[in-house]
């Protein structure tokens, strides 16, 4: 007993000297400055419940590029927009890997699919793109037409009863039932109990997620705590795999379908199925962790966005009637807009621009591991850094946005600025932007040509940014009122 004691207390020795020295040792002459690092812990204690907010403000003391140590690693936070580009578009094969912390670990399927970094990755990529660009554009577009349209009679309930709307619920179904059309062909019933059915499953799934990978956790980043707290996740490992499970369900049923009907491909799945055109069992893993990367991508935070959209909305009063009333000089006497109408609604697209950038929806994307020693503009970034793009400094940075904290639309309508990076950049950007986008405009514009929307009590919703891999506001409704 006393020796195994004693062993434990060496390890822990051995790591306390291993990790202090790393924190405080003088890598070179042109070391990033930052925060003093206090043992074990780092700089996590900096960061506060809305570290967002933090490093913005670490800017101005640190300058653009300048480091932390999450527990015990080294972590790069970069809002320059030229070392951005540097790092991203020159550098792209050294930024390639994401860190594998447990809670990654715990929810990822090893080194499949597209958001984590692995040998399979380009190939991935590749194939996605390639089925992406394989999917008819007018077929898209009457899809997302079709949802927007049962969508909006899902909102005559709540027109004639003054039921007032749960805007989170109603952005998750919208997404979420887009997504599944998309990626299986397969319709959600707006006559779905939003409580209960498909829709609720998965957005409780996927909130769990993204609060277990976006919150950070002390056990991803202390080395000595990386076992125990991998220990600790075990006990949701019947949670976990719940995404994968549904979607592998769906991959057994189209596979089934496609061989025996030999019918043509019209889905992301079916797409990928034939691409692959592959029974090997790794390449299987693929096609579901693809689909359900896609999946949650395409549904958290283009829903995120309109929320936040809405929100800004209601307490702009002024801002939604001067976008109705574009919307309406455009589609004058039509009872829909379409994607066509979206070069002509200048003043609509550049509210929805000024939303991703005041409130960064996607405060610092999903971190990166640089894999050697790079001297970057006179600073030097060791290898095995944690790097991570400080989205909300960028977008509140005064040299490229005047008076950023304030809700400005008008910013956006001569062009977009050269530190806008909705999408990121480079090889790793938003492999679905054009979807999003067009998500997004359907669906608030749509809303805007049929009804007024304002709060409850006709008072301003409270602006409040919850921190995770998405930014989101306090769960908040609205009344609808028939244009």
């Amino acid at each position: 007993m006393i020796s195994i004691l004693n062993l434990l207390l060496l390890i822990v020795f051995i790591y306390l000297i291993k990790s202090n020295y790393k924190k405080y040792i003088k890598f070179t002459n042109n070391d990033l400055k930052g925060p003093f690092p206090l043992p074990i812990i780092g700089n996590l204690h900096n960061l506060g419940e809305k570290p967002h907010i933090t490093c913005e403000q670490l800017v101005k003391k640190y300058g653009k590029i300048y480091r932390l140590y999450f527990g015990d690693c080294y972590t790069v936070v970069v809002s320059d927009i030229d070392i951005i580009k540097e790092l991203f578009l020159n550098n792209h094969e050294s930024l390639k890997e994401r860190p594998l912390t447990p809670s990654f670990k715990h929810c990822s399927d090893d080194e499949h699919g597209i958001l984590l970094s692995s040998k399979r990755w380009d190939r991935n990529r590749e194939m996605l793109q390639k089925v992406m660009k394989k999917i008819n554009i007018k077929e898209l577009y009457k899809m997302i037409y079709d949802q927007v349209e049962d969508m909006v009679l899902s909102f005559k309930s709540f027109e004639n009863s003054g039921e007032a709307l749960p805007v989170r619920l109603v952005a998750t179904r919208f997404t979420l039932s887009t997504m599944f059309k998309y990626i299986f062909n397969e319709k959600v019933s707006y006559n779905e109990d939003i409580n209960t059915g498909v829709v609720s499953m998965f957005a409780e799934w996927l909130e769990f997620v993204f609060d277990m990978v976006g919150v950070g956790h002390v056990g991803d980043y202390i080395e000595i705590l990386k076992p125990f707290y991998s220990l600790y996740l075990k006990q949701f490992e019947h949670y976990v795999p719940i995404g994968r499970d549904f979607v592998y369900q769906r991959y057994i049923k189209h596979v089934k379908k496609l061989e025996s009907l030999n019918e043509e491909s019209n889905c992301l799945l079916d797409l990928l199925i034939r691409e692959y055109n592959t029974d090997d069992s790794e390449d299987a893993r693929d096609i579901v962790a693809n689909c359900l990367d896609m999946l949650v991508a395409g549904t958290d935070t283009p829903s995120k966005t309109l929320e936040w959209t809405i929100l800004n909305l209601v307490n702009h009063q002024d801002i939604q009637e001067n976008v109705y009333q574009e919307i309406k000089r455009v589609v004058g006497d039509r009872d829909k807009v379409k994607l066509g109408d979206r070069p002509s609604t200048p003043y609509f697209n550049s509210v929805c621009k000024e939303v991703i950038r005041i409130h960064s929806i996607v405060p610092f994307g999903v971190p990166r591991i640089i894999n050697k020693d790079l001297m970057l503009k006179g600073f030097y970034i060791p290898k095995g850094s944690q790097v991570v793009i400080n989205y909300r400094a960028l977008n509140h940075d005064k040299k490229y946005f005047q008076n950023p904290e304030d809700f400005d639309p008008q910013r956006f309508i001569d062009g977009d600025s050269a530190a806008y990076l909705p999408f990121s950049l480079g090889k790793r950007n938003c492999i679905g932007r054009e979807l999003a986008s067009s998500i997004i405009y359907l669906f608030l514009s749509n809303l805007l040509l049929n009804y007024k929307i304002s709060s409850i009590d006709n008072k301003p919703l409270e602006i409040n940014e919850n921190f995770g891999i998405n930014i989101k506001p306090n769960s908040f409704k609205i009344v609808l009122n028939k244009r």
